[in-house]
Parts: structure tokens; C-alpha cells; sequence
């Protein structure tokens, strides 16, 4: 694959028969990297440390025990064998490659930093972290003594704490987007698309999508050709919408698990985003049917008002009216029918004048709203009990109202009880005749 490499390096196969030994002194031998350096490296047991050299070639010239076990392998299967043909994931493979001639050519003053995902043995991807320092020999670079670190799990932690540190802020963001834009669902979810956006990770490569009611909202990025996560918009249990990114994986994804590492982390946090536009689509919704139902019972109250104030002019109008008859009847009973009752009187025997007296107190009370009050206050009143009320009202005794009424003055005093029972009054000390009178 790569031009230029050592022959000799290349040709040399070791196997688990050969000694360890003898194994890395040759090729540190063929690579003419000092021995002495590379014996004193070989037995270096440093924990969780990998400890490599590599020739100018790009093969392994000596790896210690727990290099060999990073990439499930004996260290003598390994020496010999090219770091970046056999190790290096292949995505990744021609850019380290020149990346290490690149490092090897800046000079032997010059550090290396390298991260390099490893497939070892057992076919699992591990990202090795290479701190690299040019070897010398004869005033000639001749490899690289680097000390490697599996940084697997320290990576997807800060990845998984990156991430975390964009969906806080993309929710905080959001949060703050439903007090700064009110009712305004269209700049609410132009704005929501952004966040989105940016909270991915990659806001130049990943479009997005909100539907809310079959209104949608999308980025000039979206592209369905990419990979689609979606998560759904519900209200009230109902489902009222859809938010959804897309990326073209290709583009976005380098690291070992990474693919789903990220798939998680963007459905969760549609998820979270989702629940978020639901409860402002609710808020709003509520907001909404709150005004207008405030508008409609200020209608109601004004149309209410409105006939308050005409049913008062009625009522005035009609309590003018009733004044008007009141006091025409009061005039034609006096104009016509007085004299006429006077008249009577002149020649009438003594029960004949007390029952024209009544006959004229009743005419005189034709208009008054006594009967009307007496009828509602105790509508379980008989008539003969109703008469007896107006002749007590009118100042009668027990004894006159039965002579009026041609029987017993004990039956008058029964009728009383009677009465004052009806009226609810039968056990207080009230008297009668004056409380018709203010009847």
C-alpha cells in the first residue's frame, strides 16, 4: 500500500515460536534504532500504558505486554507487523499514516500527538491516544517512541457530557423561547429550528423539521437522502405534530460507537424537544381559548347590561303606568260609585249600613296590593279566611265580623287562630290587625 518501506522490516514475519528477544532486537536491528534503548523499553510494565516503537516505516518495532493486550495479541505476533496496515481502523488509515511522516518530518525536537481508532485482534475498536517523540540514530530519524493510552471510555464520556451541556442549553434556550415569543408559533419554531440545529453538533450538515397542526417549519439544510430521527408532538395525548432531524451519517461520524452514541443522544433529546413544543403548543392553545372565552363573557356581560338597563326602563316605564291606572281607578270609584254607596246608606237598617262600610273600605282598597301581598304571603288562605283578613284589616272586632257574617263570634276566634297560623304567627306576640296593616 505505501511505497518506500523497509524491505527487510517487511519480510520479517515473526511467530509465537520465536524467541521475544531475539524477535525485537532484529527488527530493531533492520530499523537501526539503538538496542540499548529498546531493551530497557521492552520490559517497562507501566499500568495501563502502552509502550511502543515504530520504525520510519510505519511497523512495529517493539510493544510491550500491555500494548499486546490493546490490540489482543503476543507482543511477538505484533513486532514486525505495520501499525497502520493492520491496526488502524481503515477509515481512518491513510490520513494517520501521513500524519505520522508528517510528524516524523518536522523534525527530532518536534512532539507527536496522535489518536488512532484500533481494531485489535477481537475484531473491538478501541481509540488509542499517542503521545509520540522522534528517535534518533547517526543524526537519522529512524521511527517514533510513542506511549499509548486507551481512551475509549474517557472520550464517550466527554462526548456523552458534551452532548448533555448542548441539550441543557438547547431546552434552556427553548424554555426562554416560550416567555420572549408569546403567542408567536412561527417565530417560536424558527427559532427552535436553529437551537436544534446547533444542539446536533453539526448545525452546517444537519437539517431539521417541526410540524405543529399541518403547518411546517423546516431548515434550508433538510435533506431526506440523510438519516431521519423523529420524535412525535402530543397534546393532551393526542398527536398534533412531528419534530425531526436529518444528516448524512457519512459526513458526522469518525469515532468507534459513535453512530450510536449519537442516534441516542438525538432521539432522546427530540424527545425532550418534543415535550417542550407540546407544552407550548398546549400553553398556547389554553392562553388562546382562555381570551376568547374572556371576550365572550364580556359580551355577554355587556348584552346582559345592556338588558338590565332596558328591563329597568320597562319596568319604570310600566310602574309609571300602573300609577296612572291606580289613580284612575281611585278617581272613577270616588266620582261614581262613593255617592251611589252614600245614597244606599240614607235609608239602609243597621246590617245593611255595616255591610255597605264594607263595601266601600273594599272599594278603597281596590288598587292597594294588599290582597296580592296576603295571597303570596299564605296561599293555603280560604276564601272565607281571605274575607275575614280584609275586615280584620279594616279594624272590625270578633264580634262585628260575625255579625257581618251571620254566625258565632267562637267561629270568628277560630278563624283567627287559623289565620295567624297560616301566616306563621300563631306563637308570637304580634297582633294581628297591625300585621295586616303593613301588609
Amino acid at each position: 500500500m505505501h511505497q518506500g518501506r523497509n524491505v527487510a522490516i517487511k519480510a520479517f514475519q515473526p511467530t509465537i515460536s520465536t524467541d521475544r528477544r531475539q524477535a525485537v532486537r532484529h527488527a530493531a536491528s533492520c530499523a537501526r534504532i539503538p538496542w540499548d534503548s529498546v531493551n530497557m523499553l521492552t520490559y517497562i510494565r507501566m499500568g495501563g500504558i502502552m509502550v511502543l516503537i515504530l520504525t520510519a516505516d510505519g511497523s512495529i518495532a517493539m510493544i510491550n505486554e500491555c500494548g499486546s493486550e490493546m490490540l489482543g495479541c503476543r507482543s511477538t505476533c505484533a513486532v514486525g507487523r505495520h501499525w497502520f496496515d493492520c491496526f488502524v481502523a481503515e477509515d481512518q488509515r491513510e490520513t494517520a499514516w501521513q500524519d505520522f511522516q508528517t510528524r516524523l518530518a518536522a523534525g527530532p525536537t518536534q512532539s507527536a500527538y496522535m489518536e488512532h481508532t484500533v481494531i485489535g485482534a477481537d475484531g473491538r475498536a478501541r481509540l488509542i491516544a499517542l503521545h509520540g517523540t522522534p528517535l534518533v540514530n547517526e543524526n537519522c530519524i529512524v521511527g517514533m517512541m510513542a506511549f499509548g493510552e486507551d481512551i475509549t471510555c474517557r472520550r464517550s464520556h466527554e462526548t456523552q457530557l458534551r452532548q448533555r451541556v448542548a441539550e441543557l442549553r438547547c431546552l434552556y434556550g427553548i424554555s426562554r423561547l416560550k416567555d420572549e415569543t408569546g403567542h408567536d408559533l412561527q417565530r417560536f419554531s424558527r427559532d427552535c429550528l436553529k437551537l436544534i440545529a446547533s444542539a446536533t453538533g453539526y448545525p452546517g450538515l444537519c437539517g431539521a423539521r417541526i410540524v405543529v397542526d399541518g403547518i411546517e417549519y423546516a431548515t434550508a439544510e433538510r435533506d431526506h437522502r440523510g438519516f431521519v430521527l423523529s420524535a412525535d408532538i402530543s397534546i393532551s395525548g393526542q398527536k398534533a405534530g412531528v419534530v425531526e432531524v436529518c444528516y448524512d451519517e457519512s459526513t458526522t461520524t469518525t469515532t468507534p460507537g459513535r453512530k450510536n452514541t449519537q442516534k441516542d443522544y438525538l432521539s432522546h433529546l427530540l424527545e425532550a424537544i418534543a415535550r417542550e413544543i407540546g407544552e407550548y403548543v398546549q400553553r398556547i392553545r389554553a392562553e388562546e381559548e382562555l381570551i376568547n372565552t374572556s371576550r365572550a363573557l364580556e359580551q355577554d356581560r355587556i348584552v346582559l347590561r345592556d338588558k338590565n338597563i332596558a328591563m329597568r326602563e320597562l319596568l319604570g316605564q310600566i310602574e309609571k303606568e300602573k300609577a296612572i291606572l291606580v289613580e284612575r281607578l281611585r278617581t272613577n270609584i270616588s266620582a261614581s260609585i262613593m255617592p251611589l254607596i252614600e245614597r244606599l246608606k240614607a235609608g239602609a237598617d243597621q246590617h245593611a249600613l255595616g255591610l255597605l262600610a264594607q263595601l266601600q273600605s273594599r272599594l278603597q282598597d281596590a288598587a292597594s296590593p294588599f290582597p296580592g301581598n296576603l295571597l303570596q304571603t299564605a296561599p293555603t288562605l280560604s276564601p272565607r279566611e281571605r274575607e275575614i283578613c280584609n275586615m280584620i284589616r279594616s279594624g272590625l272586632s270578633s264580634k262585628e265580623i260575625a255579625a257581618n257574617l251571620n254566625v258565632s263570634e267562637l267561629t270568628v276566634q277560630k278563624q283567627r287562630q287559623h289565620i295567624r297560623h297560616k301566616l306563621g304567627i300563631a306563637n308570637r306576640k304580634v297582633n294581628l290587625t297591625a300585621y295586616l296593616q303593613t301588609m
